[in-house]
């Protein structure tokens, strides 16, 4: 199935393609998709403004995570291995201004998740750009300079044994330093 808020859902991994930690046996299931009911209803909202220059917004996401974690059970010995999807809640804010050439922004955002099955944090980055453009050369437009740093604060961890975390496949930058160097070409002056 093809939709714009999923994306092509025909393409999603298998749960045979799935990465589970190594040395891991047994049997592993299909995952477990969340019942379709009001009270699995997923809802989301975003305010924004801007005050004296500065843009700030909030945002607020019910719903379920788009990675499940594994839950683990043993029958008669065997370890089964089934994917359900964590109901979660999702609080964000962020801003950015200008200060002549530079400019700074950052957000934020604290997940929980119900049911102690996986961790409850706050995400963050922050970082700016700044842009030099009165270069005097005829074959260069601009330079600019791009810096962040991204975060995570885990401020409750996962408490069910029974569940394997694999929130960290989609939580990469929990501490980064991030940055680039752009160059802006005249095109008059190498043209195409």
């Amino acid at each position: 199935q093809n939709n714009r808020w999923a994306g092509n859902t025909e393409d999603e991994i298998t749960i045979s393609d799935a990465v589970l930690p190594s040395g891991i046996t047994g049997e592993v299931h299909e995952r477990v998709i969340p019942a379709k009911t009001i009270g699995n209803s997923q809802y989301a909202g975003r305010l924004r403004t801007t005050i004296s220059g500065w843009d700030f917004a909030l945002s607020y996401y019910h719903g379920f995570d788009s990675v499940p974690v594994v839950e683990e059970e043993v029958i008669n010995s065997v370890n089964h291995y089934t994917p359900k999807y964590n109901k979660m809640n999702n609080y964000g804010m962020a801003f950015a201004t200008t200060f002549e050439k530079l400019e700074v922004h950052a957000e934020a955002s604290y997940r929980e998740t119900s049911g102690g099955n996986d961790d409850n944090f706050i995400s963050y980055i922050a970082g700016g750009n700044y842009a030099w453009d009165d270069l005097g050369l005829s074959f260069l437009e601009k330079i600019s300079l791009y810096f962040e740093y991204a975060g995570e604060k885990v401020t409750d961890a996962k408490d069910n044994p029974q569940r394997i975390s694999s929130s960290d496949f989609s939580r990469p930058l929990k501490k980064a330093v991030l940055g680039s160097l752009v160059f802006k070409i005249n095109n008059d002056f190498f043209p195409l």
